[in-house]
């Protein structure tokens, strides 16, 4: 896994698994760590690389987010890019934190 540093946004609604709010707003290590702005239904704009998940038209790469409504769950997801479009967020996991 990447230090922590730059990333990239993701805008797109997954809801949390734990409490159902519909959180909009996720990070990627992915892509290329400029802080640029991806959003559902838009065209990716991201140069092939060896160096990026995303190797071509059709792919996905991992997003994560806290819940927004501060129910403590860390969610881990992937976005799906099909026909260089950001197509759609999938959940794939989460992990419910202890509050301090």
């Amino acid at each position: 896994k990447c230090p922590m540093g730059m990333f990239d946004w993701i805008e797109g609604e997954l809801a949390c698994p734990v409490c159902g709010y519909p959180n909009s707003e996720w990070q990627t290590k992915d892509l290329l760590r400029m802080m640029d702005v991806y959003k559902i239904g838009e065209e990716m704009r991201i140069p092939i690389s060896p160096h990026l998940n995303v190797k071509a038209e059709n792919g996905h790469f991992e997003i994560h987010t806290s819940c927004s409504n501060n129910c403590n769950t860390w969610i881990e997801g992937i976005a799906i890019v099909e026909k260089g479009i950001l197509a759609r967020l999938q959940l794939q996991c989460y992990e419910l934190r202890k509050k301090k």
